[in-house]
């Protein structure tokens, strides 16, 4: 997965930088939690502090845009809207579940008497 970003503006007084860019190569659309792991590494800042606002694809190319927030603090995120950082926190949960949760077990088949 290749990050492009094309354009950046920061935002002082909410304690953010709003970008927007390109994610290139991909098969399929990437997750708001994966690409959040993908931008944190690319710009070396703290998962917590991208927050993901939109995903869109391109239809019939590898493309996909993507408009994000980048928090100066955590105490800065809690500007971001109740539904974003839903959105973006229920994937981690999701992911979280998965790899706590073990395989589900068949019930036992009932012995004919």
């Amino acid at each position: 997965m290749e990050l492009d970003i094309s354009e950046k503006k920061e935002n002082p007084l909410l304690g953010r930088s709003e970008i927007k860019g390109l994610v290139k190569g991909v098969g399929t659309t990437p997750g708001r939690l994966e690409l959040r792991k993908a931008l944190a590494q690319n710009l070396k800042m703290k998962e917590e502090l991208v927050i993901i606002r939109s995903i869109m694809n391109r239809f019939g190319s590898h493309e996909v845009s993507f408009e994000a927030n980048l928090y100066n603090t955590e105490n800065d995120v809690r500007n971001e809207g109740q539904v974003n950082l839903r959105r973006n926190q229920k994937q981690a949960k999701q992911e979280a579940g998965k790899e706590q949760k073990p395989a589900a077990e068949k019930p036992a088949e009932k012995a004919d008497e």
